[in-house]
């Protein structure tokens, strides 16, 4: 079963990235660069973020195509610990059991100027 989900992935994986290499072929100066990834059990993940005081800010979705009504391959989530200055980064696909950690970063610096004022024009 395991193999078969993982098959899955691959494929929802390679069909995603083979539409987003067309889009990095007409970028100049722009090349695909391998990055580790570690991946858990779901809730092991939970358990370690609450442990070392992390949170979920936010959570995004990529979507099929790269396109905003496509539909969702993946979710992203960024979480941050505000006392010590970390964030870290992961990804899930829907219905897998397991969540793949991106990167963990230290002395995170928040950007005074961010604009959080409502948008009035939606």
């Amino acid at each position: 079963m395991k193999k078969l989900i993982q098959s899955i992935i691959i494929s929802v994986f390679l069909a995603t990235v083979s539409y987003a290499d067309d889009i990095v072929e007409m970028l100049p100066g722009v090349w695909w660069q391998q990055v580790p990834a570690v991946c858990v059990d779901k809730q092991v993940l939970y358990d370690f973020a609450e442990r070392k005081g992390l949170q979920p800010l936010n959570r995004s979705y990529g979507k099929s195509g790269g396109q905003a009504d496509g539909e969702i391959v993946y979710a992203v989530t960024y979480w941050v610990n505000i006392h010590n200055d970390e964030s870290m980064a992961s990804v899930q696909v829907p219905g897998g059991d397991y969540e793949c950690v991106l990167y963990r970063t230290f002395d995170m610096e928040l950007n005074p100027e961010f604009d959080f004022a409502p948008r009035t024009d939606v």
